[in-house]
C-alpha cells in the first residue's frame, strides 16, 4: 500500500509533529510505501504542482486538520474550501485525520448550560445569565460554524481518522456519510528522560515541588485554574506552563501574566515558550506532578506525553481521563472542574503516590507504542482504500 502524509503547519505544532511520528512509524512496517510532504505554511501553496506529484503517486493521502487553530488550514472561516480545494488538486482518495473533535451540536452547547445553570442556583445574578445562555441555545436555529466544517468536509473525504470512542460519537451525531475510523493516540517512547533531581539542579529548581502543564496557553487548557491553585501548595512549589501562546496578543494569554503579578508569583511561575525535544525532555524529567485542569479535552498529545514520562497525572474529571483512569489505574487522579482547591489536594496526594505509578506506566504504555499505534492506522486505511475521493456535492444533512 502507498501512503502519502501531506503535513503542513509550522514544525513546532503538536498535531504536526505527531503527524511525522506516525508517518515515521507506519513507513516501518513491511508491504507499506509512505512519502511525507511537508509545507511550513498553514495553507497549501496551490501554485506549486511539483509538491504534488508524490500524492498523485499514491493509493491515498493522509492529512491532518482542527477546527480549533488556524495554523492548519488557516482561518476557521475558510479552513474547509482550504481542504476541499486541496481535494480537487490532489485528485486521489483524501483521509482527514482530525485532531480536537468537540461537540459543536446544539445538544452539547444545551447540556453545558444547563450543567451552568445548576451550579448556578444559589446566585441568584449568576443564575440569571445561564438561564439565559440556556434559553438562547435552546431556540438558535443553525449549528455551530465548527459543525459546519465538518459537515462540508464530509461530502469529499474518503474517510475519517479520530483518536478515542468519545470524539467518533461526536461525530456520529452529525450523521456523516463517510466512514469514521478510530486510532487511539500513541505514547512515545522519551530516551532523553534523566534523574529528577539533577533535571531539577539544571533549571535552578532543586528542593521544589516542581507542577508542569504542558502544551499551548489557552483558555481551554486551564491555566488559569493551575494559577489559583498554587494558594493550596507549599511556597516551596514550582508551577511550570511549558509551552507557549500562538497569539502574544491573546486575551487570555495577557490575563494570565497580570493575574501571576497580582498574585505576586511571578518567582513561582515559569512560561517556558516552545521547548524543543532536549529540552522537553529535561522539563519532563524534572516534574513531580503534571496538571491538566483542562475546561473541556477532545483528545490530548500532552496526556500522552506524561504517560511517556511515566509522571503522576492530576486531570479535570471528563470522560477520556476517566478512559485513561481505567487503564492506568487510580494513580492516575481526577479532580473537579474548574476546583483550584481539589486540584491541589490530589497533586499533593499524587506526589506521595508516584512510585507506583510510575511502575504501572512503564508496564502499560506499551501496547500504545508507536509501532502499534501505525499497524492500527494501516488496518484502518485498507478498509478505506476503495471508497472513492469525491463523493458526491456539498449536501447540508445537519438538523441539530
Amino acid at each position: 500500500m502507498k501512503v502519502a502524509f501531506f503535513i503542513n503547519g509550522p514544525e513546532d505544532h503538536g498535531i504536526v509533529r505527531a503527524s511525522i511520528t506516525l508517518a515515521n512509524g507506519l513507513a516501518r512496517l513491511e508491504n507499506t510505501s509512505v512519502a511525507v510532504v511537508r509545507d511550513p505554511d498553514p495553507l497549501p501553496h496551490f501554485s506549486d504542482f511539483t509538491s504534488f506529484a508524490p500524492l498523485r503517486a499514491a493509493d491515498l493521502v493522509v492529512v491532518h486538520a482542527s477546527s480549533m487553530t488556524a495554523l492548519l488550514w488557516g482561518p476557521r472561516e475558510s479552513r474547509a474550501g482550504s481542504i476541499i480545494q486541496f481535494c480537487s488538486r490532489v485528485q486521489r482518495p483524501v483521509i482527514v485525520y482530525l485532531h480536537d473533535v468537540y461537540d459543536h451540536t446544539r445538544l452539547g452547547d444545551v447540556k453545558d448550560s444547563a450543567k451552568d445553570c445548576l451550579k448556578s442556583v444559589r446566585n441568584p445574578k449568576l443564575l440569571t445569565t445561564s438561564l439565559r445562555k440556556l434559553l438562547f441555545r435552546v431556540m438558535r436555529p443553525q449549528p455551530t460554524l465548527e459543525a459546519r466544517f465538518l459537515v462540508t468536509l464530509d461530502s469529499y473525504a474518503s474517510g475519517f481518522v479520530v483518536s478515542n470512542r468519545e470524539e467518533q460519537s461526536r461525530l456520529r451525531r452529525l450523521r456523516l456519510e463517510a466512514p469514521v475510523a478510530m486510532v487511539p493516540h500513541f505514547i512515545e517512547r522519551r530516551r532523553g528522560l534523566r534523574e529528577k533531581d539533577s533535571a531539577k539542579e539544571i533549571l535552578g529548581l532543586s528542593g521544589q515541588l516542581v507542577v508542569t502543564l504542558l502544551g499551548f496557553i489557552h483558555q481551554l487548557k486551564g491555566h488559569d485554574i493551575a494559577l489559583s491553585m498554587l494558594g493550596w501548595l507549599p511556597k516551596e512549589t514550582a508551577l511550570i506552563f511549558a509551552g507557549r501562546t500562538s497569539d502574544p496578543g491573546d486575551p487570555f494569554f495577557l490575563a494570565l501574566l497580570r493575574r501571576i503579578e497580582e498574585l505576586g508569583v511571578s518567582d513561582r511561575v515559569r512560561i517556558t515558550g516552545y521547548l524543543d525535544d532536549d529540552d522537553l525532555d529535561v522539563y519532563l524529567s524534572a516534574t513531580d506532578v503534571a496538571i491538566c485542569p483542562f475546561r473541556d479535552v477532545a483528545a490530548s498529545g500532552s496526556f500522552a506525553t506524561w504517560l511517556a514520562a511515566a509522571k503522576p497525572i492530576v486531570a479535570t474529571d471528563l470522560p477520556l481521563f476517566r478512559r485513561y483512569r481505567s487503564e492506568f489505574g487510580n494513580e492516575i487522579m481526577l479532580a473537579p472542574r474548574k476546583d483550584a482547591r481539589s486540584f491541589a489536594r490530589r497533586v499533593a496526594d499524587a506526589n506521595a503516590r508516584s512510585a507506583s505509578l510510575e511502575k504501572r506506566i512503564r508496564r502499560d504504555v506499551e501496547r500504545y507504542s508507536v509501532e502499534n499505534v501505525a499497524a492500527i492506522l494501516r488496518g484502518c486505511l485498507e478498509d478505506m482504500i476503495h471508497t472513492p475521493q469525491i463523493r458526491g456535492t456539498p449536501r447540508a444533512r445537519f438538523t441539530g
